[in-house]
């Protein structure tokens, strides 16, 4: 199952079956913590949230604590799927939003719904929609959910790792645990181009209960490193946690915002004094008459100096692609967009390159143009970034050729560059089916799940 094992020693040599028996330590510990998982179906917990890491990277931290709620239902095909609620108050980790805000968030696999007090809105979207709501409640609370626990099979990701290593028992809140880490597979694209820069996880579990602790998801290393730390404590199995604990009204005068159904009227031709009138668009929405809701009003400039904003953009499908230099993982992405640039170009779309957080604008510009990159260059997307919610990079944009916004993708954990890029180009074969472009390797998940 493991295409590698690393086990840390304190000293000395240590013999192959003392290394075969702390490996299997510590895939018994993940076994023992999914069945406990699965032995309690209803669980109540508090979650905090902080950070460690290097200077530069201690504005970027978000802190927050809330109550946690986490119910497995089995559905009509079989499956187990779980169902989250997060209650409480958190910071996105964005220094652009470094107020705490508050939090009630449920979360299924088909359906993400949170209070936004700042909008007075109530949303009920997709995971595919979410990050268009531009809603910093959604951003905190997304890093507050547990997704190590919460897959299919729990800590299933954790048992395909590339590594695991088990390390000394460490103490968390007064509770003896036993620690794991996990590296997980090293994501190449293609020969020759380098491995994508791979994250680790450390993993807490109480050592007599099995229940997680503490998880440490660390990026970066050396000068770049930052760690988000989830400690969790006051475990308890609730047998009474039913479907009124995951239901959500708005608050009187707030608004509802979801996605609604998609609806065709009938065509219609119809004669004016005489004049035939062609039939009628069809009506997509119920509220905008186009496919895809609106993308919010954005601007950029480009390096060429030319200015561009959504509605410039209209009769082309376009990619923003959100990236930095200081971006490990865009190295490994940026080249790929270049291609996608190229080939979407020659069917009327456009690629842009907006990057974020530069010190210098004219080293990227220089990066850009030495390493060939197809893509248009804006060295200052910032405030594009802003209007569409963009915490994570890379990010996605995909717009239709009428301005609609079709979906977003961001770098994930244990997903290579390619399958990203996968349902990327899922989202232009939906903004323009005419556009054809060279397939990726097919993603082992839907185009409309998020993975978060």
């Amino acid at each position: 199952m493991f295409k590698s094992m690393k086990v840390l020693v304190c000293a000395g040599l240590v013999s192959m079956g003392t290394l075969a028996a702390q490996a299997q330590t510590a895939q018994e510990i993940l076994h023992r913590a999914a069945e406990k998982l699965k032995e309690s179906p209803h669980l109540r917990a508090t979650v905090s949230i902080h950070g460690e890491g290097s200077e530069m990277f201690q504005n970027m931290i978000p802190k927050g604590q809330a109550s946690l709620l986490l119910r497995q239902v089995s559905t009509d095909e079989d499956k187990t799927e779980w169902h989250v609620r997060i209650t409480g108050e958190s910071t996105t980790g964005s220094p652009r939003e470094p107020d705490p805000v508050k939090i009630d968030y449920i979360q299924t696999p088909k359906s993400l719904r949170w209070i936004d007090d700042k909008q007075q809105t109530l949303f009920d979207l997709p995971p595919a929609r979410a990050m268009s709501a531009k809603s910093t409640v959604y951003s905190a609370a997304r890093l507050l959910v547990p997704t190590e626990l919460i897959q299919p099979e729990p800590f299933k990701a954790e048992f395909d790792a590339e590594e695991l290593a088990v390390l000394d028992n460490a103490e968390v809140n007064g509770v003896e645990c036993q620690v794991i880490e996990v590296t997980y597979p090293k994501q190449t694209t293609r020969p020759g181009r380098g491995a994508r820069p791979y994250q680790s996880v450390k993993l807490f579990f109480g050592k007599d209960d099995s229940l997680i602790r503490r998880i440490e998801r660390i990026a970066g290393a050396e000068m770049y490193k930052m760690v988000t730390v989830l400690e969790f404590a006051d475990w308890k199995v609730d047998p009474e946690l039913g479907d009124d604990a995951f239901e959500m009204e708005a608050p009187e005068g707030y608004k509802l915002s979801q996605s609604r159904p998609v609806t065709v009227t009938p065509t219609i031709t119809r004669s004016v004094e005489g004049i035939a009138r062609p039939a009628e668009r069809e009506t997509r929405t119920e509220e905008s008459g186009e496919r895809f809701p609106p993308a919010p009003d954005f601007r950029f400039t480009l390096a060429s100096g030319e200015e561009v904003t959504r509605d410039s953009l209209n009769g082309s499908t376009v990619v923003l692609y959100f990236w930095g230099t200081w971006c490990l993982e865009c190295r490994d992405y940026s080249p790929q967009v270049s291609t996608l640039a190229k080939e979407l170009a020659e069917q009327s779309g456009r690629v842009f390159g907006l990057a974020v957080r530069e010190k210098n604008p004219a080293a990227v510009k220089d990066l850009v143009q030495t390493r060939g990159y197809q893509f248009e260059l804006s060295p200052d997307g910032s405030s594009a970034a802003q209007a569409f919610g963009v915490v994570m990079f890379p990010t996605f944009v995909v717009i239709d050729p009428n301005g609609g916004l079709v979906g977003t993708e961001a770098v994930r954990r244990n997903v290579s560059p390619d399958e990203v890029l996968s349902r990327v180009k899922a989202l232009i074969a939906k903004a323009s089916p005419d556009v054809k472009l060279t397939p990726q390797p097919e993603p082992n998940y839907s185009p409309d799940e998020e993975i978060p």
